[in-house]
């Protein structure tokens, strides 16, 4: 069973609001920037790291502390591209459901980019209605 009701806002957009939930609830604070390069990895592995933090450390999705959640998802990439080579479409079809549901939770899909938050902070609903600080 999934997770039920809407994601949570992040804590600076709900300090942003003036929410009063900003002042009861509180976040883990996470040491910026990509986790490094593991040992080990494969060619493909390597590289899909590579881009994967390079798109998304920018804004706060990956931090050092998420090695193993990326170490996850260049593993069902790689599980996905062997899978993908040996022509078993039952196997291929399961790597691909793997690997789609470990890149909806880097955000990394249209459909579940916007479940997705980092640490950019939005502007409040004053801000956007009159474009003023």
């Amino acid at each position: 069973m999934g997770k039920r009701g809407p994601s949570r806002k992040p804590l600076a957009v709900l300090k942003n609001r003036g929410s009063w939930l900003a002042k009861v609830r509180s976040e883990p604070q996470l040491a910026g920037g990509a986790p490094s390069i593991p040992d080990g990895l494969s060619e493909i592995e390597a590289k899909a790291w590579s881009e994967v933090c390079e798109h998304l450390a920018p804004s706060g999705v990956v931090t050092r502390a998420d090695g193993l959640a990326l170490r996850v998802l260049v593993d069902a990439l790689s599980h996905f591209l062997a899978a993908r080579e040996s022509g078993d479409d039952k196997l291929r079809s399961l790597c691909r459901n793997d690997l789609l549901r470990v890149l909806g939770k880097f955000g990394l899909t249209p459909a579940d980019r916007t479940s997705v938050s980092g640490t950019a902070v939005q502007a409040n609903d004053k801000e956007r209605f009159f474009g003023t600080a």
